[in-house]
């Protein structure tokens, strides 16, 4: 077997008819061809179940790209529920098995490796740090052994490899244990829609709508992570969720490269046949099409995915599942279409940072609103506000000079570019309200009406994050998603070397000569104070508008250029802005434009100020969001707020570290098997 170039290492034999390892480390030779071979012919065969490998308690899932007859329906939820239950009671005792099923299935061997397998041990391992707790005297000892009884599930890969969808089904099983224990102790033994169960499950076909898009890589991806987090009862049963989102992808917001989509919503309320007429009218976008806006039209106008198969280009139908998830999660009517309204209103506003959107003035230094354009007079109807506000918040610019508040005039194309700013923080806003509305509506209750004992226990954390990117093009967002990716990558080693630990304390071997691959030198770069780049990057933007992308990437050359062997730029990389890091997944170079920019997050004072009029009683509600995150203007030195996206973003994932070191983990590692995701093809090159 080659390696590479490297030489040839030992192949594993099998014997005739013996079956392929459903677990890596069982095979005699465990090198990259090798694993790399047996997943590839796992992948080949025809039942589609064994595109789960495990690898020791790591599960690996490689992408099927079809639907597999069978996978996830009730059936095979059951077994692996029986499954469960049968290690449950095997712990308890071989008496607890009192039916012909339980003592059938005892006999039997383990159900192959599955993502139900994963939720399954994560929710006995609850329950039996739960069921330990209740044995502890003191309060404190319950405490800490409640603390130890919370469950983390984390899937990694790369976009295309299926997490969000891996996620989902994690859900769709959890769910279903706690059905089970509310049907053992209801009397009715039934659920409705409006179950906690129930409304945890439809906050998916929310969160896609408004976060998900299509790259060139998956037509589903999710441009913001997530973190999940299932409450249960000590006794088994569903009390609640809270979702964590992380770093939205607002870029995609106003603008994507030929070949990829904004987000699914646009295209959801223009699908023919999502909407009535009447509602098409009411929104005002009747006989209009995604070639009628420029949010919806990429770069070079064409809007196909290069990927071979289309699941998600029926936008009608997924229109249908996001109404019928927000009715579950008591978003009335009206609500629902004060939401589509601010949604059309940003399809029309899109259209102002198009050519001939303003008209110049005074020898093009300063410019206005075209009153005749379509898209404007639409802008302001769905907004509820005046063409005047409008066009003094999006031509004009306000900061303090001294004591004085000093009114700017503002370019066409610095209009614009205020109108992608309004664009993007409206969005980003409606986002923010709907994750808290969510949250609101699967908080749940702290017990059950049921029975006076189920009351709160332990949480599951799922955690469904970008994974690590790397394009023709990588700027500040794969920056940010692969500084993401390195961090967690770090949490990961320090469990396998524990796990090493573990093993050989028992096989009673030293294990103080165990290799152990950190990456904080990578951290380091990114992260260091007043030396990482991330730092660097709040230091230039604080020095206000005298810096920008040049001096940024400057600094970095400067201080980053000999003090660490990940990174490095040649002269022509220095020409151009640009530097190089060598990730644990390979080396990435970034491209500097933008950073400053994006970094900051400026968002137009005036826009709050502007929302805050509107007639619209949601359009209000995004104004508070937005005051709340740029904060009163008096507390400011001027209009624009410079929020460090860096910064908060740097916090939110070391907060999810301390998060999931409180838990005690599981791994998913999702795999793509080719870059078209074309079904029944594994290419071992990617």
């Amino acid at each position: 077997m080659l390696d590479g170039g490297r030489g040839v290492l030992p192949a594993n034999t099998l014997e005739e008819n013996q079956p392929l390892p459903s677990d890596l480390t069982q095979l005699t030779h465990l090198h990259e061809p090798a694993v790399l071979d047996c997943l590839h012919r796992r992948y080949q065969l025809p039942s589609g179940w064994e595109m789960y490998t495990s690898s020791g308690p790591i599960l690996i899932a490689i992408n099927p790209c079809r639907m597999v007859k069978a996978l996830y329906d009730e059936s095979t939820m059951k077994l692996y529920q029986r499954h469960g239950e049968q290690l449950a009671n095997g712990r308890s005792g071989a008496n607890n098995i009192n039916n012909k099923d339980q003592v059938s299935s005892s006999s039997s061997s383990p159900p192959p490796p599955h993502v139900f397998a994963v939720a399954d041990s994560a929710y006995r391992g609850m329950m039996r740090g739960l069921d330990f707790a209740r044995n502890k005297n003191s309060i404190e000892e319950k405490n800490e052994s409640s603390a130890l009884s919370n469950q983390s599930i984390l899937v990694s890969g790369e976009s295309g490899a299926g997490k969000t969808v891996t996620t989902k089904f994690l859900m769709q099983y959890l769910a279903d244990l706690s059905r089970k224990v509310h049907s053992d102790h209801s009397t009715s033994g039934k659920l409705d829609k409006s179950s906690i169960e129930q409304r945890v499950l439809n906050s998916n076909p929310i969160l896609e709508a408004f976060g998900n898009a299509r790259t060139l890589r998956n037509d589903n991806s999710s441009r913001f992570g997530k973190f999940i987090e299932m409450r249960f009862s000590d006794r088994g049963r569903l009390l609640g969720a809270y979702i964590d989102t992380y770093l939205l992808e607002k870029a995609r917001i106003v603008g994507h490269t030929c070949g990829e989509q904004t987000y699914h919503i646009f295209y959801e309320l223009l699908a023919k046949g999502s909407l009535t007429e009447a509602m098409r009218k009411q929104l005002m976008i009747e006989g209009t099409t995604t070639a009628d806006f420029a949010i919806t039209t990429a770069d070079g106008g064409q809007n196909n995915s290069k990927l071979l198969h289309n699941e998600f280009s029926d936008h009608r139908k997924m229109f249908l599942e996001l109404r019928s998830a927000m009715g579950t999660l008591s978003f009335s009517q009206s609500e629902q279409m004060e939401i589509f309204q601010v949604v059309c209103a940003l399809l029309h506003l899109s259209n102002l940072t198009l050519n001939g959107a303003f008209v110049d003035v005074n020898d093009g230094e300063e410019c206005k609103l075209d009153e005749n354009s379509v898209s404007l007079q639409r802008a302001l109807s769905l907004l509820g506000v005046s063409y005047e506000a409008l066009d003094s918040a999006v031509t004009t610019v306000q900061f303090k000079a001294v004591d004085e508040l000093v009114t700017k005039n503002l370019s066409a194309s610095q209009a614009a570019q205020a109108v992608q700013a309004l664009i993007k923080g409206v969005y980003d806003s409606i986002f923010t309200i709907l994750v808290g509305r969510i949250n609101s509506c699967i908080a749940g209750a702290s017990a059950s009406a049921d029975t006076e004992q189920d009351s709160g226990g332990a949480f599951i954390g799922l955690l469904d994050i970008f994974g690590f990117e790397t394009f023709q093009k990588n700027v500040f967002e794969q920056f940010c998603i692969n500084y993401c990716n390195e961090s967690l990558q770090q949490q990961f080693n320090r469990f396998v070397f524990k796990l090493e630990q573990q093993e050989y304390i028992r096989e009673g071997i030293r294990w103080d000569m165990i290799e152990f691959q950190d990456n904080q030198d990578t951290l380091d770069l990114i992260e260091k104070k007043h030396a990482g780049i991330l730092t660097i990057l709040d230091e230039q933007c604080r020095l206000g508008m005298r810096c920008n992308d040049k001096t940024f990437v400057s600094a970095v050359y400067s201080k980053c250029m000999n003090g660490n062997t990940r990174f490095g730029a040649d002269r022509k990389q220095q020409s151009h802005g640009k530097f190089t890091i060598r990730h644990y997944a390979g080396v990435v170079e970034y491209s500097t434009d933008g950073f400053m920019e994006k970094n900051k997050d400026e968002i137009p004072m005036e826009t709050s100020e502007l929302l805050s009029q509107s007639t619209c009683a949601f359009v209000r509600d995004i104004a508070q969001v937005i005051s709340a995150k740029t904060g009163s203007q008096k507390e400011s030195k001027s209009s624009i707020s410079r929020v460090s996206v860096g910064k908060q973003f740097s916090g939110q994932l070391q907060k999810l570290r301390r998060r999931i070191d409180e838990t005690h983990p599981h791994y998913v590692r999702c795999i793509k098997p080719n870059e078209q995701l074309q079904p029944n093809h594994f290419d071992s090159n990617i």
